[in-house]
C-alpha cells in the first residue's frame, strides 16, 4: 500500500534529463559488475546528464560522465536522494534548509 511518507520507487531508465536520483537496487548480478566499473553503486545518487531511447549519460558522485543502456537501466531500482546523496552531486539540498 502506498502512503504519503513512502518513498518513490522506479526504474532508472525512466529518468529525465537533469535529474538526480540514488541508486536503490541492482537487480542482477552481471549488471551489478558492470555498473561497478562504471563507478556506480547501490546507495549513491547520480545525476542524468542526457538521456536518448538507446542511452543514458549518468554523472557519477565522483564526478565522471558514464554511458549506460537504456535496456540495462530498465533493471536498476531508484528513488529521491536523500540529504547527503543530493549533496555529493550540488543540488543545494541541505538538512537545515
Amino acid at each position: 500500500m502506498f502512503t504519503p511518507q513512502a518513498k518513490r520507487v522506479r526504474s532508472l531508465a525512466a529518468a529525465r534529463s537533469g535529474e538526480t536520483l540514488e541508486i536503490r537496487h541492482i537487480l542482477f548480478d552481471a549488471l551489478r559488475c558492470l555498473c561497478s566499473d562504471l563507478g556506480v553503486h547501490e546507495g549513491q545518487a547520480v545525476r542524468c546528464r542526457a538521456a536518448t531511447p538507446s542511452h543514458l549519460l549518468l554523472e557519477t558522485a565522483e564526478g565522471r560522465t558514464v554511458a549506460l543502456e537504456t535496456d540495462w537501466a530498465r533493471f536498476i531500482q531508484v528513488g529521491e536522494p536523500g540529504f547527503e546523496g543530493a549533496g555529493l552531486l550540488g543540488t543545494g539540498a541541505s538538512p537545515t534548509g
